[in-house]
């Protein structure tokens, strides 16, 4: 036998031995994990399959151990420019996945959650739902707003039959930059949390994520803004409590 063949065949035993692993259990692909939870014991191993545009289910079935993975630091920040012009007067009108258009003054005196998901296979119908789940905890207070990114996998948000979050039309992973909204909440100027510094010194956000999920969590007077990345649904629902009872939002600005 030939070096050639020999390393043929390890490659080839390697590869159907993660084939293995990840299908194992057939029956076990259409099973779907409570939210923050894994429901596999070979998560940790799996990980490198959480933004896998192949093996979706791996994020269903390990969303704790993916987001873990995808986390990253936010920041807080307030208004750039102040009472003048809040993020939902950045544009007057959104038009959304379904094509209409809508005003975006209905935002206006809310505690709103913007998120950008990159539409991959699990991580996108995942926290779809997770927002949808919040939407109707924390209706009539807190509206949610979610713009897909088009990353070329033809994967798209499946609505609910009576859908709670406003889905916008998709953008590009170049054009979501450019969005109103996500130009707007990204100029912001953190006053803590992950930082970068600019050539004239200035502190700026990290650049925007498009290869997971970053949310936007807005104060009812539009003035202070946090991020979080890929975060925990327990984690988000501790931050959009505290937008929700805090009056003066003081302890907003302590990540």
């Amino acid at each position: 036998m030939t070096s050639i063949t020999t390393l043929l065949l390890i490659v080839s035993f390697i590869f159907f031995g993660i084939l293995e692993v990840v299908f194992s259990a057939e029956e076990d692909r259409g099973k779907v994990a409570p939210f923050d939870t894994d429901i596999r014991k070979d998560c940790q191993e799996m990980m490198s399959h959480c933004q896998s545009q192949f093996f979706g289910h791996i994020f269903l079935q390990c969303p704790k151990t993916c987001a873990a993975m995808l986390e990253g630091p936010g920041m807080v920040g307030k208004s750039p420019k102040g009472d003048e012009e809040l993020w939902w007067e950045s544009t007057e009108t959104v038009r959304t996945i379904q094509g209409k258009r809508m005003d975006t003054d209905r935002w206006d005196g809310f505690v709103s959650v913007i998120a950008t998901v990159p539409m991959l296979p699990g991580m996108a119908p995942y926290y779809y739902e997770m927002m949808e789940t919040l939407h109707k905890q924390y209706k009539p207070h807190v509206e949610f707003v979610l713009i897909p990114i088009d990353v070329g996998e033809s994967i798209h948000v499946k609505l609910r039959q009576k859908p709670g979050v406003v889905v916008l039309e998709e953008e590009s992973p170049m054009a979501v930059l450019k969005h109103p909204f996500i130009e707007y909440l990204t100029s912001i100027k953190p006053d803590s949390g992950a930082v970068v510094t600019n050539h004239l010194d200035e502190l700026e956000q990290l650049d925007l994520y498009t290869d997971r999920a970053s949310f936007f969590v807005i104060s009812s007077d539009g003035y202070f803004i946090e991020s979080l990345i890929s975060p925990p649904m327990k984690k988000l629902q501790q931050r959009i409590n505290l937008f929700l009872k805090t009056i003066d939002y003081a302890d907003v600005e302590e990540l």
